[in-house]
């Protein structure tokens, strides 16, 4: 599901009372990428789904997209690139469940 040369990245950065998540498109050869990502996320007080979606030519030293959660947030982030219509990378991250983020 991989293509060589192509690699999705997702960072966390634990804040006060929120978790940002930070997405990477990196391309060995820069070419045009279509990225998407979705993030699901669960507190007591509710659930949101959020998707964006965009264009880069992979350059790995800028985030395609940032996305916050409130700190304690249970769920899922996915981050799916495009090459064409074919998927070239993935990755997934799921939020909470016993986990906590690095501080940075």
């Amino acid at each position: 599901m991989t293509d060589v040369g192509v690699e999705a990245h997702l960072e966390l950065i634990q804040q006060d009372r929120t978790t940002s998540i930070r997405a990477y498109v990196a391309a060995v050869t820069p070419r045009p990428l279509r990225w998407q990502l979705t993030t699901t996320s669960r507190t007591p007080s509710g659930t949101s789904n959020v998707t964006q979606a965009g264009r880069t030519q992979g350059q790995p030293d800028r985030p395609v997209s940032e996305v916050s959660v409130s700190s304690g947030s249970e769920g899922t982030v996915v981050l799916i690139v495009f090459d064409g219509a074919k998927e070239v990378a993935c990755e997934v991250i799921d939020l909470g469940i016993g986990k906590s983020a690095e501080p940075n």
